[in-house]
């Protein structure tokens, strides 16, 4: 990792991680980090490091993405720097632990 990337990587972490319900018919969970409170006009947010839980399974429902964070049945995709995810029904502030297991992208 460079010295830019370094940097930016410390950017994100001041970032607030969260899970976020959106997309088309609300059915798309992403994780990735935002300083945004809320949706914009358009019903939106942009996340920063944004991955997709593309599968969940053996975890109690959606929150607890964000207050454990995946299980090892559960399938995520790999980061990418920054994604707008739309129409956001749901925003859901990560635990630590969440957010490092996350991060520690164990699949």
């Amino acid at each position: 990792m460079d010295n830019k990337e370094k940097g930016r990587d410390m950017a994100n972490k001041k970032k607030r991680p969260v899970v976020i319900v959106g997309g088309h018919e609300g059915r798309l969970v992403f994780f990735g980090r935002t300083s945004e409170t809320q949706p914009d006009e358009k019903g939106g947010i942009t996340l920063h490091a944004a991955q997709n839980c593309i599968y969940w399974r053996g975890i109690k429902g959606m929150s607890d993405l964000a207050v454990s964070g995946p299980g090892d049945q559960c399938r995520v995709g790999p980061p990418v720097k920054k994604q707008w995810v739309s129409n956001c029904s749901s925003i859901l502030e990560c635990s630590t632990d969440a957010a490092e297991r996350w991060e520690a992208q164990p699949w």
